[in-house]
């Protein structure tokens, strides 16, 4: 079985696949315990059954990417908005200090990307996309990006 959806199913689909996320999240305390987002559970359960599936020769599952990147962005975006004032609150001068650190670290891993790339006659905007992009926001950070460090200019 073959399953292709268009720009508004796939937009269904993860609209089920979050909710999915929500309900399990409900129901099994450890994934709020340790604040794993809605849609990473949704997601990961998705992506296990669709794998099986797939690999079973069960279906073939294809779907409209055109609002993927913009969807992406929108995710990496929101995932830091399940921590509260107050979370931050009981973390105190702990929560300052690592914020501190996390924001030293951020330039100085883009310093050093860019930094490297020029030396290697590339272009800095390599620098950044081998810096913080993927070592502080991951993978998934580093793919929503990269169609728009490709339009600023870096090559491939």
């Amino acid at each position: 079985m073959s399953l292709n959806l268009n720009i508004y199913q796939t937009l269904a689909a993860a609209i089920v696949v979050y909710y999915i996320g929500v309900l399990l999240r409900v129901k099994i305390s450890v994934l709020r315990k340790y604040c794993i987002p809605a849609p990473v559970v949704g997601g990961i359960l998705f992506a296990i059954v669709n794998c099986i599936l797939y690999t079973q020769g069960i279906w073939k599952y294809e779907q409209d990417t055109i609002m993927q990147n913009i969807c992406m962005m929108l995710f990496f975006t929101s995932v830091g908005y399940t921590a509260s004032i107050s979370l931050i609150k009981r973390g105190g001068i702990m929560v300052l200090k690592m914020a501190i650190v996390t924001t030293i670290l951020i330039i100085c891993q883009n310093i050093i990307g860019s930094g490297l790339a020029m030396a290697f006659n590339l272009s800095p905007l390599l620098g950044l996309a081998t810096g913080s992009i993927p070592m502080v926001g991951g993978h998934g950070t580093a793919a929503a990006f990269g169609p728009l460090l490709e339009s600023i200019g870096l090559d491939g």
